[in-house]
């Protein structure tokens, strides 16, 4: 991936969209921690609201939290293969988690709340296996 930087039209539009959801996710975890639980039960968890209490929201602002400083990390230097696969993977478990809560285990109904985070972490997990096959081609080439 050290071709990366060779590549500006590729990269900048994708580190600003992870910067972005990085910053999300910051201010998500701000809210787990300071606010009132309930906002998860309301609008994330809304078919078993009484499931949400306020250690769970502090579970989950963790790993919000975590989430976004790993995204951030990897906005700013994309370049850096680790850090890029694990924001990857960190996209593919948003996905997976709020795929199952919807489908599977059924706390979460269709909407904002869960739609958003579906399309969100889908579509960057999805970008971002794009750019590192689009990444890796660019480097075939430079041989």
């Amino acid at each position: 991936m050290s071709s990366v930087q060779q590549y500006p039209s590729i990269q900048l539009p994708l580190r600003l969209w992870i910067a972005t959801t990085g910053v999300m996710a910051l201010v998500q975890a701000g809210q787990c921690f300071l606010g009132d639980s309930t906002f998860l039960g309301q609008r994330i968890y809304s078919l078993q609201p009484e499931l949400v209490t306020p250690l769970s929201a502090r579970l989950f602002g963790m790993w919000i939290l975590l989430a976004g400083g790993l995204r951030l990390g990897c906005a700013y230097n994309i370049s850096n293969s680790h850090l890029y696969n694990a924001t990857m993977y960190s996209y593919g478990l948003a996905f997976f988690h709020f795929t199952t809560e919807l489908a599977f285990y059924r706390t979460a109904d269709v909407n904002f709340g869960t739609v958003a985070p579906i399309f969100v972490s889908g579509g960057s997990l999805l970008w971002m296996l794009i750019a590192l096959r689009s990444f890796g081609k660019a480097q075939s080439k430079q041989k």
